[in-house]
């Protein structure tokens, strides 16, 4: 049976960290595993080419990225935090493995 895995990422665009996770998914599903990516914040145009190979799926944007300008890294949390509970609330007994990036607070969820 196919293992599946579930990737938690705060915002997939362009950067280091990103391409990190790209590379762990397709690394991951080059040896059979079924991989899918859930983010609060994806634009296909300004993103790796290599997204295009993968499943993403956006959950936890309904909370803004920013409060007048500010916040930023407590808006991540919150929005990482959404995704995770949306996750786990739908999604969690179709995984075998599950990755967080960045934000690790969702880890007990």
């Amino acid at each position: 049976m196919t293992k599946k895995v579930a990737i938690l990422h705060p915002d997939l665009g362009i950067g280091g960290a990103e391409n990190l996770i790209i590379n762990v998914a397709l690394a991951l599903k080059s040896k059979g595993y079924t991989v899918k990516v859930y983010t609060p914040h994806f634009d296909s145009k300004r993103c790796f080419q290599e997204c295009f190979d993968l499943d993403i799926e956006v959950r936890g944007d309904l909370f803004p990225r920013t409060i007048a300008g500010r916040l930023i890294a407590m808006c991540a949390y919150i929005r990482m935090l959404l995704c995770a509970l949306w996750v786990v609330w739908n999604k969690s007994d179709e995984y075998d493995y599950f990755i967080l990036d960045q934000v690790s607070f969702p880890i007990p969820i």
